[in-house]
């Protein structure tokens, strides 16, 4: 082991030398020297608990959770650690992003008893159509399964998972469904990676399965 420091939540090495951790800050530290190299306050107060990065790591995404209802997306330059955009989601309580990929950023996040999608611009968070309404959109990607839906990126795909058995994976643009997971209501996709997708049962057992070639945009 090279190093050791406190960390209240996440974290994701964005390059053989660097790491971003989350917590009550967001904060870079160097992988070799454990220095910390940059430090971001999480916006309007509340605790990071979800971060992404484009395929080279150049761009942070950083999704906050608060129980007081005031989450919010942050895009930080990795190279700087300056912030280049906020977009807060009032009334909610955790956002989750993924991406940025070709421009595109996605975030999932409650919508009363409903999960909702919503896709977002790279640079700006600006919106760049509505989001998946509860009960369904006018997108393949949209969900009309419970608020524990979760997305991520890997290879180069978009990836909306819950426990349900709602388990896909999309295009960037969310215009196409490249294919569904064949994983039951009672199994639970844990994590995702460029080559494999891990799958829990319930049983204390993870299971490691390819990902569809389908799904390999990369």
């Amino acid at each position: 082991m090279l190093h050791s420091w406190p960390a209240a939540g996440e974290a994701l090495a964005v390059d053989p030398s660097l790491v971003w951790t989350a917590g009550t800050d967001l904060v870079a530290r160097s992988i070799t020297t454990g220095d910390v190299l940059y430090r971001t306050a999480a916006p309007r107060g509340e605790s990071v608990a979800h971060l992404s990065t484009n395929t080279v790591g150049t761009v942070l995404l950083a999704g906050s959770a608060d129980g007081g209802g005031k989450a919010a997306l942050t895009e930080v330059e990795v190279a700087t650690g300056q912030v280049k955009a906020t977009l807060p989601f009032p009334g909610q309580n955790n956002v989750e992003p993924a991406g940025p990929l070709d421009g595109t950023i996605w975030v999932a996040y409650e919508g009363g008893m409903s999960g909702i999608l919503a896709r977002l611009s790279a640079g700006s968070l600006a919106p760049t159509g509505p989001p998946c309404p509860e009960g369904g959109g006018n997108l393949p990607s949209c969900t009309t399964g419970d608020n524990g839906i979760t997305v991520t990126s890997a290879a180069g795909a978009i990836w909306a998972t819950q426990y349900d058995g709602y388990n896909r994976c999309f295009s960037p643009t969310g215009e196409q469904v490249l294919a569904n997971l064949p994983v039951t209501a009672s199994e639970d996709v844990v994590g995702i990676g460029d080559a494999h997708y891990f799958v829990a049962d319930g049983s204390g057992y993870l299971t490691a399965a390819p990902v569809p070639s389908a799904c390999r945009l990369t």
